[in-house]
């Protein structure tokens, strides 16, 4: 507990300081991992729940976006769908849409917790990607084939520097089989404190993926509605900022350019196989 006081008085005292608005953002970041990795998830969520005042008070700081790309994550409830009934059957697109927009809006609901909805808006939900992925295995397992659900560590497929996990799916559909990354906490990636290409030069940071986003309407798809399909462009898009990253911060300098291709990307992540190239 007097852990947990201490970075309370911290973050109290940067609400009332005159430092930069982008500096008490990153600040506030590192504070809140320190609080993780010290506590059990379950304290971490009730702190997080009973103490989250000094953030709103710090987000009413400014109405600048603090988002390197920023798009709101949607929290309309989605149309009612029976999942039971789509389990081993042929979909159309629209009821995988609506089976995808359940399985998002259920996770961020639940992580969502007891926050006002605005500021869950404004939160980039990191260090949350292993609550996520496993909520959704735990709770979505029973309507898919064990084949057609699983969990993919982006550190171990594309040897990235942050650790990331997501959950991918697979739907028949009438045109075929189909597949969807879901990932409902990708922003955390964007802000715009870690999205800066200056970091690679201090210590041993590394510039955010979201620096490297060459498509931003991909990953605004992705911020919006938490997952994409699984096509090559998407795949291109989504991969390569994790790479670039890890890329940049090899070299100690930014590196733009993948020879990796949507194909090979796409490949390694059905077949669960790290790329050899990296």
């Amino acid at each position: 507990m007097i852990f947990i006081n201490q970075i309370l008085d911290e973050i109290e005292r940067l609400v009332n300081s005159n430092e930069n608005y982008y500096f008490i953002k990153s600040k506030l970041n590192e504070l809140w991992s320190k609080l993780y990795l010290k506590e059990k998830k379950e304290s971490f969520r009730e702190q997080i729940t009973e103490n989250y005042d000094l953030i709103e008070r710090i987000i009413d700081l400014e109405q600048k976006p603090f988002y390197y790309i920023d798009q709101q994550p949607l929290l309309i409830k989605p149309s009612k769908i029976d999942l039971s009934d789509c389990k081993n059957k042929k979909l159309t697109d629209e009821q995988i849409k609506l089976f995808l927009e359940t399985m998002v809006y259920d996770v961020r609901m639940t992580l969502k917790g007891s926050r006002s909805e605005q500021l869950f808006l404004n939160t980039p939900l990191t260090s949350y990607c292993i609550f996520a992925k496993d909520y959704l295995i735990r709770n979505y397992y029973p309507y898919f084939d064990g084949l057609n659900i699983c969990e993919v560590n982006i550190n171990y497929l594309l040897s990235s520097i942050f650790g990331h996990y997501i959950v991918l799916v697979n739907f028949e559909s009438f045109d075929g089989y189909k597949t969807y990354i879901i990932d409902p906490t990708y922003r955390q990636f964007c802000l715009l404190s870690l999205c800066n290409k200056n970091r690679i030069y201090h210590y041993d940071l590394s510039t955010a993926p979201g620096y490297f986003v060459k498509d931003t309407n991909v990953i605004k798809f992705l911020l919006k509605n938490g997952y994409l399909e699984l096509n090559e462009h998407n795949c291109k898009v989504y991969c390569d900022s994790f790479v670039l990253s890890k890329e940049s911060f090899k070299n100690k300098k930014i590196v733009l350019d993948s020879d990796i291709s949507g194909k090979e990307y796409v490949k390694s992540l059905m077949c669960l196989e790290p790329i050899n190239k990296i």
